[in-house]
C-alpha cells in the first residue's frame, strides 16, 4: 500500500521534532500491511478471528500491552484518558498493577470514572488520587486525596464512601431530574 505524500511529510516532521536523536530517516513510502488474527479455542477447537472482529475491550487491552512494554522499558510519562473505557474492571486493575509493580522511571496519568479504585487502599496512594471539581466560576480545580485532613480521610476512612457521600466533591450534580418539555 502506497501513503500519500502528506503522510509520509508528516512522519519525518515528527522524527525531526522528536527529542530523540535521528540519523537521516528512511522511511519508505511503502509499507505492508499486516492481518492480525487472535487464535480462540473452544471445546479443543481452535479458530482464528481478525483483530478487527475483536471486543472494543480486547482490542483496547492489547493495545495498552504494546504501551505498557513502551513505558517499561523507556523512562516517559504516558497519559491515558479514560483508561477503564471498554475494559473489564478486572483488565483495568491488571493493567494498573503490571505497571505499578515493574515500573521504575515512568509515571502514569490517568484519568477515570472508575470511583471503585478508590475503595483500594493497598494499592493507590492518597497522593496518587487527584480529583477535579468546578468551581462557582465553572473553572476546574485539580486536587489531591492527600490535601484533605483527618477530619476527612483518616487511616480508617472507607474513601469511596466518602466519595459518594460528597466529602471530596468532584462529583456532577444529578440534584434535578425534572425534564421540561414544553420550552
Amino acid at each position: 500500500m502506497e501513503l500519500p505524500d502528506s503522510f509520509y511529510e508528516f512522519i519525518l516532521k515528527r522524527m525531526k521534532e522528536s527529542n530523540r536523536k535521528v540519523k537521516s530517516p528512511e522511511l519508505k513510502k511503502e509499507f505492508t500491511i499486516l492481518d492480525l488474527e487472535l487464535v480462540h479455542t473452544v471445546n479443543g477447537n481452535s479458530y482464528s478471528l481478525p483483530f478487527v472482529s475483536e471486543s472494543n475491550g480486547t482490542r483496547r487491552y492489547y493495545g495498552f500491552a504494546g504501551l505498557l512494554a513502551l513505558i517499561l522499558k523507556n523512562s516517559m510519562i504516558l497519559p491515558v484518558d479514560e483508561l477503564e473505557a471498554s475494559l473489564h474492571p478486572d483488565l483495568y486493575e491488571h493493567f494498573l498493577l503490571s505497571f505499578l509493580m515493574n515500573s521504575k522511571e515512568s509515571q502514569l496519568i490517568a484519568t477515570t470514572h472508575n470511583r471503585e479504585l478508590l475503595n483500594n487502599k493497598d494499592i493507590y496512594r492518597n497522593d496518587a488520587i487527584w480529583f477535579t471539581d468546578k468551581n462557582d466560576d465553572c473553572a476546574t480545580e485539580l486536587y489531591s486525596l492527600a490535601d484533605f485532613d483527618s477530619s476527612v480521610v483518616r487511616d480508617t476512612t472507607n474513601v469511596l464512601n466518602a466519595y459518594k457521600s460528597g466529602k471530596q466533591g468532584a462529583k456532577p450534580n444529578t440534584e434535578d431530574y425534572y425534564l421540561d418539555l414544553n420550552s
